[in-house]
Formats: C-alpha cells, sequence, structure tokens
C-alpha cells in the first residue's frame, strides 16, 4: 500500500540477483567493452537451442536403440540414460517430497531436457538436488542401497577411463 515498504528489509533480498547480475556486466564492460558479452559468446554454442524435452528424450532413445543394435555404446548412450533416470527420479519426487521440491526438480529437469543438447547432462543434473533426496530415501532399502553403490562404482570408474582417455567432454 505504501510505497515506503518497498524499502523494508524484507523486500531487499529480491534486488540481490539484479544487482549481481548488474554488477557482473559492469565488470564484463570494464573488461571487454561489451556488458553483454556472455550472451554473445553463447552464439558459438549453436547446437542448443530450445526444444520440446519429449523429442529430445525419442531423439535419446532412438540413437542409444539404434547404437544397442549395432552392438556399440557411446556417450551418448550414457547421456541418455542421465537424463532417463532424471525424468524418473522427477516423477517419484511427486511421491516422495515435499510438492515445492517436487516442483524444484520439475521445472529444472524441463529446462535442462529442453536445451536441445545432451552435451554436460549430467553436470546440469547435479543441480536439482531434491534428485538427491529421492535417493537417499530409497537409500534406505538394502536392495536399492547395494544397486545404487554398485552402479555408481561401476559408472565413476568408467568416468575416469573416459577422463584420462580424453574422451569426449567427461570432465
Amino acid at each position: 500500500k505504501n510505497p515506503r515498504t518497498l524499502l523494508q528489509l524484507d523486500v531487499l533480498p529480491l534486488a540481490l540477483p539484479f544487482a549481481g547480475l548488474a554488477a557482473w556486466m559492469a565488470y564484463l564492460f570494464q573488461l571487454s567493452g561489451d556488458p553483454l558479452v556472455f550472451v554473445h559468446l553463447q552464439a558459438a554454442w549453436d547446437n542448443q537451442k530450445v526444444t520440446s524435452p519429449l523429442d529430445m528424450l525419442l531423439t535419446g532413445y532412438g540413437r542409444t536403440r539404434d547404437q544397442q543394435l549395432q552392438g556399440r555404446l557411446d556417450i551418448g548412450s550414457l547421456q541418455f540414460g542421465v537424463a532417463a533416470l532424471a525424468v524418473i527420479t522427477t516423477a517419484l519426487s511427486w511421491r516422495l517430497l515435499p510438492v515445492i521440491y517436487a516442483a524444484f526438480a520439475t521445472v529444472f529437469c524441463l529446462a535442462v531436457l529442453s536445451s536441445g543438447s545432451y552435451v554436460s547432462i549430467w553436470r546440469h543434473v547435479y543441480l536439482i538436488f531434491p534428485l538427491f533426496i529421492v535417493a537417499a530415501r530409497a537409500g534406505r532399502f538394502t536392495g536399492f542401497d547395494r544397486t545404487y553403490l554398485s552402479l555408481s562404482l561401476v559408472g565413476s570408474g568408467l568416468m575416469v577411463v573416459l577422463l584420462a582417455t580424453n574422451w569426449a567432454m567427461v570432465s
């Protein structure tokens, strides 16, 4: 009701992200002369475009299926596996977690799958913390715990081997 309430400390934290962005843009302007250099450099990643999450999953599934029919497994199959696991865990979050966590997981999972590219998908999925809460809740069951631990150890070993052999942006 009163314009002075906008200056209260309760509302001040809402301005912090904008202040951070403005500070970052001022720094970039001083450094390069272009405050939007981060936007202009993104053009180099022309393989990323907004797409339907369902299209991305279907394309990844088709590619993975074709690889398996040819008796091969490539990094794209692993990336599709991470995406599929994220979708399944996000669906489970609606049953196991408070609504706000499930909504957070859903929004971020849709954002990741809307990028049009599986590049670095594991790095993006790691930021969806409610998925790890679902895994922790499922970890109460011994069968899940042992399976998860075994697959994680095998996956970690595989990623170390891929990183050591310099194979397609594993790091």
